[in-house]
C-alpha cells in the first residue's frame, strides 16, 4: 500500500495541494476552518474524483 492509499479500494488520501487544485484557495481556507472546528474529521477522494468527507463528532 502506498502512502496515499487507504484500506478502501479506489480511495486515496488527499494533500492540501490536491484540495487547492480541486476547489481553489478560498474554499480550501473555509474547509480548513471546518476541520479546525471539528466539523470534518477526514477527507478522501475516490478513483472517479468524488470527494468523500467524514463529518466530525
Amino acid at each position: 500500500m502506498t502512502e496515499r492509499q487507504t484500506r478502501f479500494p479506489g480511495i486515496e488520501l488527499l494533500t492540501m495541494s490536491d484540495i487547492v487544485h480541486w476547489d481553489g484557495q478560498e474554499i480550501t481556507s473555509r474547509g480548513r476552518e471546518y476541520q479546525r472546528d471539528g466539523m470534518v474529521e477526514n477527507m478522501s477522494i475516490a478513483a472517479d474524483g468524488t470527494l468523500l468527507l467524514k463529518p466530525g463528532a
